[in-house]
This record gives structure tokens, sequence and C-alpha cells, in this order.
């Protein structure tokens, strides 16, 4: 085999078994009074468990290539899963009588499941410099979905006499489950350089620059995915000072998706400045200064139709510390 060709592979077999507890009330018993004002009486909730179990098979592929001594091609392909939150497998169960309504989770609710490929060309240009640039696509094989439906119970009518029967009503039924897929691919480029070559304190300084583009098959199905990234930042790295400052902007994107089309909400497009100092006071001590969203960026929604949702202003945020070692 080619000395400049290496890489691994490797299979992971995760087995997973799941309990869940929670609280949900007994449909069963729910009553219906048509003469106290139909009124509905839901009964308290009482504890409930849920147990299942699922097996993944995740299989990993790490291959690179050296073109020339400074240029090197990679690719990877794996499967990789991620679980859901555990609000969102929790069994518990809510209801309300106006208009009759029940939330549920979905404790069957099936990992994230993503088979990824992706290849990079690696141009490493100077000491402490690269220029990278890197295709990729993840195909998520399902998303966990929000579902609202009109489902008839069976409760019991009391009637103002104390008699009893059994009737159906009509409720309406909010759920979680796993729905279609989608595609992402998309681009990385990369530009990192350590400005050693320059007089004085500028052979401390060095820049990064990245940007991503990501084309999403499902943008108002996939949360946190905008369609153009960036990030630059610029840095001094000295003997006992160092200094960052970033700026980063990204486009619009899903922050939460809606049981229907255009009932999500979505995050504008906005760009953050951080900075972060560091003085070595000594060799075990060090303080540091940092600064959140200096450019006093707001936060602001909007929703599927594009009308106001929620302005949030954060401000500037400064932090001081010292850091010692012993």
């Amino acid at each position: 085999l080619d000395e400049r060709l290496t890489g691994n592979f490797g299979v992971r077999v995760v087995d997973t078994k799941q309990t869940t507890h929670g609280i949900a009330p007994d449909f069963t018993a729910i009553t219906y009074q048509p003469d106290a004002g139909a009124l509905i009486t839901i009964p308290a909730g009482g504890p409930t468990s849920v147990t299942r179990r699922y097996t993944d098979i995740l299989p990993s592929l790490n291959m690179s290539y050296e073109l020339d001594y400074d240029l090197i091609a990679r690719f990877s392909a794996s499967r990789t899963i991620a679980r859901p939150s555990l609000a969102q497998i929790s069994p518990s169960t809510t209801a309300s009588n106006v208009p009759p309504t029940i939330n549920k989770n979905n404790p069957y609710l099936d990992p994230f499941r993503s088979n990824n490929v992706d290849a990079t060309l690696e141009w490493y240009f100077d000491a402490g410099s690269i220029v990278s640039a890197t295709i990729f696509q993840k195909e998520l094989v399902s998303l966990i979905e929000s579902e609202s439906n009109n489902e008839d119970l069976d409760i019991i009518e009391i009637s103002s006499d104390g008699s009893q029967r059994p009737i159906t009503e009509e409720f309406i039924v909010n759920t979680l489950k796993n729905g279609d897929g989608v595609n992402l691919k998309g681009v990385e480029l990369t530009f990192q350089h350590n400005f050693a070559d320059l007089p004085g304190f500028l052979s401390n300084m060095g820049t990064l620059v990245n940007y991503t583009y990501i084309d999403n098959s499902e943008p108002d199905k996939v949360t946190g995915s905008s369609r153009n990234n960036f990030n630059l930042s610029g840095y001094y790295e000295g003997d006992a000072l160092s200094v960052r400052l970033s700026y980063t902007w990204r486009d619009k994107f899903l922050l939460s998706a809606g049981a229907q089309e255009r009932f999500g909400r979505y995050i504008n497009a906005s760009g953050i400045l951080d900075g972060n100092i560091s003085y070595d006071v000594s060799e075990n001590v060090s303080v540091v200064l940092e600064a959140i969203n200096l450019l006093d960026e707001a936060s602001t929604s909007v929703d599927g139709n594009g009308y106001p949702a929620i302005y949030e202003d954060n401000g500037r945020r400064l932090m001081f510390g010292v850091k010692a070692s012993f």
C-alpha cells in the first residue's frame, strides 16, 4: 500500500434500554356534566412509566492521502445518532377542558439518525497556517415533528340527577412523531494564517476566517440551520498577553417548527462581536477579561408569515476573572 495513504475503520454497536417516568391522567375517568355549564372534569394525574429498547449499528471510515508534503486530502463517512431530549420522550401527559385538549410527549420517539459524508482538501502553506475546503452531505433519516389531530375519547356523562352514561367527546390531541427525513449538503471554506514573518509584535498576530454554506432541503423543519454562516477572528499571542476578537454572522434560521406550515418561529440574521483578553501576572496566575456582544446586537424573531414575534436585547456583557494553578 502507498505509505501516503492512512486511515481507520470501525463499527460501534449501541444498545439502548430506555425507561422514562412521568405523570398522566386516567382518560377513562374524564367526566362531562351538561347541566353544570357543559363542564368537563379531568382527573388528577398519576405516575406512569414506559420501557423500550433499540439497537443501532454505527460504522465509521476516515482516510487521508498526502498529495504533497503540504497538501492533504481527507475523506470520511459515518452513521451517527442523537437521542431526543428527555422532555420529548417523557410519558407525561396534560389535559385541559377549554377547549378539550390533550398535550402528550412520545416515549417511543426514535433517535435522530444521520448518514454523513465529508471530503476535504487542506493546504498548509506556512507555519501555523492553512487553507482548506470541505464539501459535505448529511442525510437525516427522520426528524421529530409536532402533530395535532382531533380524536374522539370515550368519557362519562353525569346528569343532574346523578345518572351516568358513556359518551364520546372530541379532543384536540397535540403530540410528537418521527417525520420524514431531510438532506443537508454544503461547503465549508477556512483560512488561518500566523503572521510570524512580520517584524516586532506583529509576528505574534494571526487571523482565522471561516465561511459555511448549507443547502437545506427542508428549511421549515430543520432547526438551527442557516444558509450562510461567516466567522472572522483576529488574535495576538504574546509571552504574557493574549487578545482575541471574533465576529460571527449567520443568516435567518428556524428556532422551532410548528405543527403546521408557517407556524414556526425564526431568528433573523444577525452578527455578534466578542472579545477576550488574558494576561499572565505570573507563571501560575492570570487575569481574564471577556466581552460578549460588543456591538449591542439585539435578537429578533418572526413567525412563518414574517410578522414580529419576540425582541430580545441582552446588551453588552463584561466578565472579569482570575485563574490560578497550583
